[in-house]
């Protein structure tokens, strides 16, 4: 596939469910559910880490209504976490390690637990 915020696109979507009609798969891969296009981890302004769903649940939902079952890929490293600023790709997808990985954790539990309720 691509990234996953280009899954937010109805003209992809559109392309998938052709594809899907056609060919009939059961799985998709895609990169960037962390990345900061998804507005995944925010960090207020007093500090506090918090995490929002709304384009994943997009992206998520839409995969399934297609009758696809994502493999799920953890990257990349939010800015929010991030330890430092080194990206790859045209898109930047940062690939510094957490800067806390108690917090690392607390995301990947808690996308975790929203994915399986």
């Amino acid at each position: 596939m691509g990234r996953a915020f280009e899954l937010t696109r109805a003209d992809l979507v559109e392309h998938l469910r052709w594809l899907q009609r056609e060919i009939g798969y059961q799985y998709c891969r895609f990169h960037g559910v962390f990345h900061d296009d998804m507005a995944v981890a925010v960090r207020t302004a007093n500090g506090t880490l918090t995490f929002q769903w709304h384009q994943v649940d997009k992206v998520y939902d839409t995969l399934l209504s297609l009758g696809l079952r994502p493999f799920v890929e953890l990257n990349p490293m939010p800015a929010a976490l991030a330890s430092g600023s080194q990206t790859m790709f045209h898109w930047k997808m940062n690939v510094t390690p957490p800067r806390s990985y108690d917090e690392w954790s607390a995301l990947v539990a808690a996308f975790t637990r929203h994915i399986v309720e």
